[in-house]
């Protein structure tokens, strides 16, 4: 599998979908003025964790990129300091604009979600 058919995967759009849905949502409510659910929480909470962990044993599959060694709990945990380190040791210098790009759709969703509440509940 060459690394141009890793490009769209759907566990890679898993990745990006849910924690931009959950920040487009977290926005909209906070705009709303609605109170969070406790599962709501913990749901934003753990799903990007199981997204990227999932994303990360499929990808470390894949004979040119071995050599992570956990992919478990400490992802689950603290997704948001692997990935990064990852994609960086697996991609080099692209990752960057894979991050930056991350980051930057993260913050959007969130602001969108504010928007559409201030639209919408007024």
């Amino acid at each position: 599998m060459s690394v141009d058919s890793r490009k769209f995967t759907a566990v890679g759009l898993l990745c990006w979908a849910v924690p931009l849905t959950l920040n487009f949502v977290t926005g909209f409510e906070a705009s709303a003025r609605v109170e969070f659910s406790p599962i709501f929480t913990l749901f934003f909470a753990l799903a990007p964790g199981l997204g990227f962990s999932w994303w990360m044993q499929r990808d470390n599959r894949l004979p040119e990129l071995r050599g992570v060694l956990d992919v478990g709990y400490a992802v689950l945990l603290a997704w948001y300091l692997f990935v990064p380190y990852y994609l960086l040791r697996t991609r080099g210098v692209r990752a960057l604009l894979i991050i930056g790009g991350f980051v930057g759709a993260y913050f959007c969703a969130t602001f969108a979600g504010l928007f559409a509440g201030f639209l919408l509940v007024g």
